[in-house]
């Protein structure tokens, strides 16, 4: 086998990592786009006089504010790397969404577990 011929187990890992990229880009993209409302209705949580001074709610208004581009960011950054020969961190980026939305979660559930006279 001369050093030009592909490898068919690397052809097929190739073949499989772009269709999960590509499956993975399409998910985080649709949950982008359903986060947009979302996102623009979540700036109205911060109206109310005093709120803006509980770091909790200015952490989870600033997540789902974000979350969008987050989105975008993650699979343009992910086709890059990929482009650039880089597929264990274009596997890592596509994920890159999961971070704000752990960390919207944190925020929810502090407001949640600890400040109830918040929700009130």
């Amino acid at each position: 086998m001369s050093d030009t011929e592909a490898i068919p187990s690397q052809e097929t890992s190739s073949s499989t990592g772009l269709f999960l990229l590509t499956l993975m880009s399409i998910m985080v993209g649709i949950s982008g786009v359903l986060g947009i409302p979302i996102s623009v209705l979540a700036v109205m949580a911060v109206a109310a006089p005093g709120v803006i001074d509980q770091p909790a709610i200015a952490l989870l208004c600033f997540t789902i504010t974000s979350y969008p581009y987050i989105c975008l960011i993650a699979i343009v950054a992910a086709w890059r790397a990929r482009r650039q020969t880089n597929h264990r961190l274009a596997a890592k980026l596509v994920f890159l969404p999961s971070i704000n939305f752990a960390v919207g979660l944190l925020a929810f559930l502090f407001i949640l577990l600890f400040q109830r006279e918040l929700l009130k």
